[in-house]
């Protein structure tokens, strides 16, 4: 074996279990050298249990210890359920820092209202030098500068941990005007912990029809996509704008468990995309909940009187088997009779 060509070693390599690349890596040092190039290529870290926060101190400590481990990492997932010490922080900031080679980075720690925490990663992700194609990250770092840098980012997940937050056109066509992935901009709340609301900016300042933004890119972020339950839609046109519907088509394949669809349309375009929102529900097959939305939560709607109104409710609850209520931007709300 220790004849074989590098080729053939790294190629058994790549098919082996990590069981079987520890005892690989023991062998010499060239095996040793791929066995661990592989190993730390994707590394997921969580802090469930006794167990899990043991292990998660001992890589944090190791790839504090040799940045030539933490540069072949690849993708590193980190999910934190309790507060993490000052040593432990520290590791996890060098970590970071020798990380140059990453690409996926996904961090959902849950104790970040600690604000010593949130800063360590901050300041961290600020010195890095690696160039991301894929964050997930919480809206408690700040950080907004770092992530609009990221040339190379095409699917950017933030969580906002407030129940009460609502999205507003103003700052997502911030988003979009900063950062390098404004195709593939979404935004998560979160409830106890969970994800609950998706929030998608589709190129909220592009007038392309192509639809650029990748359902697939997002639910790589995600360890449980079945919490996702309510999915909202900012998009600059919804008339005559097939991106729309290929977005939705995607979102209901991807995150089946959607009750909830949250529409932002402009005052001028309500009484003109009937036929567009029935094509973009038809795709959510346990829709129960329609929110139309103004493009700006401070607004009250248009004028539209009731009977339009109702005659709309009905076009779309008529399409759907599931579809229970439609909620206007005046917070009228017509519900399914029978």
């Amino acid at each position: 074996m220790d004849n074989l060509p590098i080729e053939i070693v790294e190629e058994i390599l790549t098919k082996c279990s990590k069981h079987t690349l520890t005892h690989a890596s023991q062998a010499n040092k060239v095996w040793c050298a791929f066995s661990e190039r592989i190993l730390y290529t994707d590394i997921r870290l969580h802090s469930a249990g006794s167990t899990g926060m043991v292990t998660l101190r001992r890589c944090l400590q190791t790839l504090s210890k040799n940045r030539d481990k933490a540069a072949h990492i690849k993708s590193f997932d980190l999910y934190i359920f309790a507060a993490l010490k000052e040593p432990d922080q520290s590791c996890l900031f060098s970590a970071l820092v020798g990380m140059r080679n990453l690409k996926r980075l996904s961090l959902d720690i849950e104790s970040f209202h600690e604000n010593t925490l949130a800063n360590t990663v901050g300041i961290a992700l600020r010195m890095s030098t690696f160039s991301l194609t894929a964050l997930r990250i919480s809206s408690i770092i700040e950080c907004d500068d770092w992530i609009a840098s990221q040339s190379e980012l095409k699917t950017l997940v933030i969580f906002h941990h407030e129940s009460s937050w609502e999205p507003e056109a103003q700052d997502l066509g911030k988003w979009a005007s900063q950062s390098h992935s404004a195709e593939n901009i979404s935004f998560v709340t979160s409830i106890r912990g969970w994800p609950s609301d998706l929030i998608a900016l589709p190129g909220i300042n592009s007038r392309s029809s192509e639809c650029g933004w990748n359902a697939k890119d997002v639910i790589r972020l995600f360890a449980f996509s079945q919490f996702i339950s309510t999915f909202y839609l900012f998009a600059s046109s919804l008339l005559h704008n097939p991106r729309n519907i290929g977005i939705c088509t995607q979102v209901s394949e991807t995150f089946p468990e959607i009750l909830t669809l949250v529409l932002a349309v402009k005052d001028t375009e309500l009484e003109q995309v009937g036929d567009e929102i029935t094509a973009i529900i038809t795709p959510f097959l346990k829709l129960k909940y329609l929110r139309i939305r103004p493009w700006e939560s401070q607004r009250c709607g248009s004028g539209m009187d009731n009977k339009h109104k109702y005659h709309l409710a009905q076009q779309w609850i008529s399409q759907s088997e599931t579809l229970q209520s439609v909620i206007f931007p005046d917070m009228t709300m017509i519900c399914r009779s029978g």
